[in-house]
């Protein structure tokens, strides 16, 4: 196929309630272990969610609070290395 014809797709949205601030792949992401296979975002007004890589689903929600008990969004996200 010509390079200026190659089509690049998504395989998985996901649906964020604003501008992305970052994300980060689970470090020891084996796609032959679909357990494994999850990303984490954060978004401006919104808690960090943990994302199946599979199917885009939501697997967990995250939520920091201020003093005054608000939801507050992380600005950057990483997981531990070592899993």
């Amino acid at each position: 196929a010509d390079e200026a014809s190659v089509e690049i797709r998504s395989e998985v949205n996901v649906l964020e309630g604003d501008n992305i601030y970052d994300y980060c792949w689970f470090p020891l992401l084996r796609s032959n272990e679909p357990l494994t296979c999850c990303f984490l975002s954060t978004s401006r007004d919104h808690p960090v969610h943990l994302w199946d890589a599979y199917n885009g689903t939501l697997r967990a929600t995250y939520s920091a609070y201020n003093h005054l008990d608000e939801v507050v969004p992380a600005y950057s996200t990483c997981f531990d290395p070592t899993g």
